[in-house]
């Protein structure tokens, strides 16, 4: 690692996940304010990865996850507001506008065996289910929103989904 910020104010290193190859994480700037870092643990593979807000101004990107070799995390720009992101390639690419609202709700959370997907009466596709660490778990659905996660270890997952050609992420915890 390195003194990414030179001088008496630190960089505030936060959100730290590694892939195996690289550790990601946020990191603070005066040049690029708080932006996605990357090192595989030397001073000279320590770099600043994307750079969202391009100046002084700050992503603060967050949430940041591994799933399927690509790099996930939240930032904030200017243009997009604050959504999910996605790297691939060392490029990276907003993920299809994400639902805000109640496009998409889950019951009962916390669960055990299933969970209800409640979308309106718009469809749905379940996408991926996600640990905290970013592994894809197998899971079942039925065609009535009702998704199977008993065979899940207890702890906090992300549903991604698609509703109407949008990407929708939803938290819930499994008992």
């Amino acid at each position: 690692m390195s003194d990414i910020n030179e001088g008496q104010v630190g960089s505030f290193p936060a959100y730290f996940i590694a892939d195996g190859e690289k550790l990601y994480f946020s990191a603070y700037t005066a040049e690029s304010g708080a932006e996605v870092w990357a090192t595989e643990g030397t001073a000279s593979t320590t770099k600043l990865l994307f750079d969202m807000e391009l100046g002084q101004k700050s992503s603060n990107p967050s949430s940041f996850m591994i799933c399927n070799g690509e790099l996930l995390f939240l930032a904030e720009t200017t243009s997009s507001g604050r959504q999910l992101w996605s790297s691939k390639k060392r490029e990276v690419t907003g993920i299809e506008e994400a639902y805000e609202g109640e496009a998409l709700t889950l019951y009962p959370n916390p669960v055990s065996d299933f969970i209800y997907v409640n979308s309106g009466n718009k469809y749905f596709k379940p996408l991926r289910i996600a640990n905290m660490s970013g592994k894809l778990v197998p899971f079942q659905h039925d065609r009535i929103g009702r998704i199977h996660v008993g065979n899940l270890t207890p702890g906090l997952y992300i549903l991604i989904a698609e509703v109407e050609k949008k990407v929708v992420v939803r938290k819930f915890l499994k008992r």
